[in-house]
């Protein structure tokens, strides 16, 4: 029936601006298909009970039912978290207690104003191209635009109940344009005394989700030619792929002494892009993080001056971080300067007198002072109080105001801003509302 609406509704709605709106919704869908991150596992637990919402039982079967209306096309062999499907479902039945539906006109002209032709009109062809290439039928994609559309329609009953006067827009101008003066104490990470082994192997269990340990084969870049040593790159990978899935570790040794290929053995890469390898590329972490114990192979990485191909290595410990890894001893020191700045803030902030306090801050140890303007807002910090930020201080010394009222032609400016921050806290507190009425029986992934 959606598909069939398209196009005389778009020829009645042509000037519409919906295309961002339905592009997120793309985006959003095939997130939706990456693995871990929603996809479902096939279960549906029949009328065991989950929970209730409103007063009413939910059942595992309710929620499959809702998950299978509404995201149909991304049921794929994967984790679900079933306590977001809960949510949604929640949300969903408090936008139905308050009338708000989606027409099937609704959902045709979001649809058709994303796929036009160069005259503006829908491109059917296009349509349908494009929901092959992401995997989605028709009907299963209309439906998932509609609780889009339902979401939205609900964010805006909400932000509708917005009142913004006269002077709660004064008040974020003066708090927008009041100059901050701090003091601030810094702790040089490089100032940390050196940890003790023993330190670092635990500092890597407590944080091991931010790292991992790789081998990797590298295909020199000759004379600026990236496209001859990418083909060397693809060739390679392709090969290992050809091993079973729990067999690549070892076809990746296996074909690189085949090929004459060196393997560097143990390079270790962080979370957020650091590396012991000296390798420069951009997207290396990413690659390698996206690798699994499954399927331990990177995707080909192109770097400044080479090609890589990486492998995960299994059981890589804290052991082997704390001896071949120097980034993990810099990361301990950046974590101690921190937790410094936080204790010494703790310690600082619970001196009653002001004077006192501003005082205890001077005669801080082993810091680096200097003094800081911040324009506003910053939100929690009171006069004479003090706020860790990362390895340092923040002592908030004085604060400016404007020196003149807000000018007549920035008062829509600071109108919209205001009411976006009510906005902001209005769907927050509606969010709290649903989940008081809500109550979740089931533990984590199921």
């Amino acid at each position: 029936m959606i598909i069939k609406k398209l196009n005389n509704v778009f020829h009645k709605h042509s000037k519409i601006l919906f295309g961002a709106f339905t592009l997120i919704i793309i985006i959003a869908f095939m997130d939706f298909l990456t693995p871990g991150r929603g996809g479902c596992d096939g279960s549906t637990g029949g009328s065991r009970k989950v929970g209730e919402v409103y007063g009413k039982s939910v059942t595992h079967g309710d929620l499959w039912e809702f998950y299978g209306k509404y995201y149909s096309a991304a049921r794929q062999a994967h984790d679900l978290d079933w306590q977001d499907v809960f949510f949604m479902y929640a949300l969903n039945m408090r936008a139905d207690q308050l009338g708000i539906q989606v027409s099937d006109d609704e959902v045709a002209k979001a649809i058709g104003t994303s796929f036009t032709d160069k005259d503006g009109k829908f491109d059917k062809q296009k349509y349908q191209e494009t929901l092959k290439k992401i995997g989605v039928g028709e009907e299963a994609y209309a439906e998932f635009v509609r609780m889009q559309i339902k979401m939205g329609k609900l964010q805006q009953y909400v932000a509708s109940q917005i009142i913004v006067t006269p002077s709660e827009v004064a008040a974020v101008y003066r708090e927008v344009n009041t100059v901050l003066h701090f003091k601030t104490a810094s702790f040089s990470p490089e100032s940390v005394a050196a940890p003790k082994r023993e330190e670092l192997v635990k500092f890597f269990d407590d944080n091991k989700e931010s790292y991992r340990c790789i081998k990797l084969v590298k295909f020199p870049v000759g004379d600026g030619k990236i496209e001859a040593a990418r083909k060397k790159a693809d060739a390679f990978l392709s090969e290992v792929r050809k091993a079973e899935a729990g067999k690549r570790a070892a076809a990746f040794d296996e074909v690189a002494k085949a090929r004459k290929l060196k393997v560097d053995s143990k390079v270790w890469v962080a979370e957020n892009g650091e590396n012991s390898g000296g390798l420069k590329a951009k997207d290396l972490s990413q690659r390698v993080f996206a690798a699994t114990e499954r399927n331990p192979l990177t995707q080909v990485v192109i770097g400044e001056k080479a090609v890589y191909v990486g492998c995960l290595v299994a059981g890589a410990s804290g052991n082997d971080a704390a001896a071949e890894a120097p980034m993990l001893k810099k990361h301990w020191r950046i974590v101690q300067a921190q937790k410094k700045a936080a204790e010494e803030t703790d310690r600082l902030n619970k001196i009653a007198d002001r004077s006192a306090r501003e005082k205890a801050f001077l005669k801080l140890k082993g810091v680096s002072f200097k003094d800081e303007t911040v324009r506003g807002p910053v939100a929690g910090i009171r006069d004479g109080s003090a706020v860790a930020n990362g390895n340092s201080i923040y002592l908030l010394v004085k604060r400016e105001p404007p020196k003149t009222e807000m000018p007549p032609e920035m008062e829509k400016i600071f109108g919209e801003m205001c009411r976006m921050q009510k906005t902001q806290g209005a769907w927050l507190a509606f969010e709290e509302e649903v989940r008081r009425n809500c109550k979740y029986d089931m533990e984590g992934r199921n």
